[in-house]
């Protein structure tokens, strides 16, 4: 299940846990793994960082074994993005992690994101089809969209599918955004995706408090790594995704606006 096997003949299980489906869990726990890891990264004690490197490592492995080819590539983006803004600890925790990874799952992970472009695989070519149908829709209705939710997508869908396909949403988190909304709706959602990064970075590059610093990092990556898995998933799709979501912003949001307020009130004393 959830596997082209004539591609894949080697993968025969992915994991899902209570979540119902291996691309869902993945997309939760690539939320959760970038956090936790910079509070691994900011504790001082080791049997701290030894309690949290274990609940990571087991973050880590079960999203490898959801074999989610979107959120292996998203994982990718997070772990660079840490790397790349917090590199001297990062490494220390990243290095091990990935050889660890590599030895374990290296064969029929690398197999699976090699599979990413290959049209032979169902999962990749009735997607391919999918968004062939949805960017003919988008064309008709660019202005307006077809409207929110299931019901909307899935009845409207039925008067462009090709080959009998029958989909609950585009599996591509910028054409439903754009089928749903139009062409306003979109931009919109584009602005907000670039504001978050820009003030995540900004707020990063600023901030005086070690602890708040290290989790801005953690929602940075963890919203950059559930971006890429857009591409290729509608990750809006299952309300326990959108609400870690929205809790990873949320968290991000709220540490840069205390950083504002404190900024503020600090030029208000000298003043």
């Amino acid at each position: 299940m959830w596997v082209d096997t004539t591609v894949n003949p080697d993968l025969q299980v992915r994991v899902y846990s209570v979540l119902g489906n291996p691309n869902i869990l993945s997309q939760y726990l690539l939320l959760i793994l970038p956090l936790g890891i910079m509070l691994m990264l900011y504790k001082k004690k080791i049997w701290h960082k030894l309690i949290l490197g274990v609940f990571n490592g087991i973050i880590l492995v079960c999203l490898l074994l959801t074999y989610s080819r979107a959120s292996l590539l998203g994982l990718i983006v997070s772990f660079l993005t840490i790397g790349v803004l917090n590199y001297a600890q990062a490494l220390i925790i990243l290095i091990p992690l990935a050889i660890i990874s590599l030895v374990l799952f290296a064969p029929r992970v690398l197999e699976r994101l090699l599979t990413s472009f290959n049209t032979k695989d169902t999962s990749i070519s009735s997607r391919v089809t999918l968004w062939q149908d949805v960017i003919q829709m988008i064309r008709n209705f660019y202005l307006t969209g077809i409207g929110f939710g299931v019901t909307a997508f899935s009845g409207m869908y039925l008067l462009y599918r090709h080959q009998y396909l029958s989909a609950l949403h585009a599996h591509n988190l910028y054409l439903e955004i754009l089928v749903e909304t139009g062409i306003i709706g979109f931009l919109v959602f584009i602005y907000f995706a670039f504001s978050v990064v820009v003030n995540f970075i900004k707020n990063y590059q600023g901030a005086g408090n070690k602890f708040n610093k290290y989790i801005i990092l953690g929602c940075l990556s963890a919203f950059l790594g559930i971006l890429v898995n857009g591409f290729a998933e509608y990750t809006w799709s299952d309300f326990r995704v959108v609400s870690m979501f929205w809790l990873v912003v949320g968290i991000g949001v709220s540490l840069t606006k205390k950083r504002e307020k404190l900024q503020n009130n600090q030029c208000g004393n000298e003043e």
